[in-house]
């Protein structure tokens, strides 16, 4: 492998790094004295500012395409077969599934919870913070992807082979967002006995992606103040509240609805018995 270092006026050769001599791939800084590189055979290296490059970790036989930091506690890699790995607590552990076995090729964050990584046959996965990378879709390109950058959540370029160049502009959903009610008098200390609501779920990648939830409150007054809260409702249909809530004459319900980015969920009805 070789390393060059620019100072300013000229590029010079550093080393002879500890890695072993394999092809690098990709080097990302955080700072002078902070650098990570990736390649084959699984190597991973880094520059402290010191007069080599010194192996940090070789995670197996894998080839790490590209690196990118978020921060000095966060940042990934990507590579061959969908794989990936996260910077966390000092170390390179294995990131939650991509949902893809396609070569990963580069990866981008416009945040900490908003990344893209693109591969091959047009292959695009997104990370939104939760606990798994999700592929994008539909696809809109069957050409391999080389590159990617994002400008913003919503707002980025990726090129590829036979020069496919793709915008993500606008369109698509936020991944996550919520909807408190106002405080709704029962009029007496009544008993609330369900709740239900009707919803239009997409098919996501992965099902489990989209989804919606809500959170009901019992007060005995209009500030909700010293509200009791049962935990989450996920069943549509309609789910009976546990007694121990009941005897408050009002109540207030907070909606989640949670996407994959390239479809949301829709919520059509709410409905709380009560007495």
């Amino acid at each position: 492998e070789v390393t060059i270092h620019w100072n300013g006026t000229s590029w010079s050769r550093i080393g002879p790094s500890s890695a072993p001599n394999v092809n690098l791939n990709s080097v990302f800084c955080l700072a002078t004295n902070n650098c990570w590189a990736v390649g084959a055979s699984g190597v991973i290296i880094r520059w402290t500012g010191g007069p080599n490059w010194l192996l940090f970790q070789d995670t197996g036989n894998q080839t790490w395409n590209e690196v990118l930091m978020i921060s000095s506690t966060d940042g990934f890699v990507v590579g061959n077969g969908g794989l990936i790995r996260r910077w966390q607590s000092g170390n390179w552990t294995t990131a939650p599934t991509s949902g893809t076995t396609q070569n990963l090729n580069a990866v981008h964050c416009s945040s900490a919870t908003n990344c893209f990584a693109v591969g091959g046959s047009g292959q695009i996965v997104r990370w939104t913070g939760g606990p798994n990378w999700s592929p994008y879709a539909p696809l809109p390109a069957t050409q391999n992807l080389n590159s990617v950058f994002l400008l913003a959540s919503n707002n980025g370029w990726a090129v590829g082979n036979s020069g496919v160049i793709l915008h993500l502009t606008g369109g698509g959903y936020e991944t996550s967002g919520t909807l408190e009610s106002l405080a709704l008098n029962m009029i007496d200390a009544s008993p609330v006995q369900l709740i239900g609501w009707d919803e239009s779920i997409p098919i996501c990648v992965p099902t489990s992606a989209c989804n919606i939830k809500f959170q009901i409150c019992m007060a005995d007054n209009p500030a909700m103040t010293g509200a009791v809260c049962p935990p989450d409702f996920t069943v549509a249909a309609g789910t009976i509240i546990p007694y121990d809530y009941n005897g408050n004459q009002y109540v207030q319900y907070q909606v989640k609805l949670i996407g994959d980015g390239a479809s949301t969920p829709v919520l059509q009805e709410v409905r709380i018995n009560y007495k």
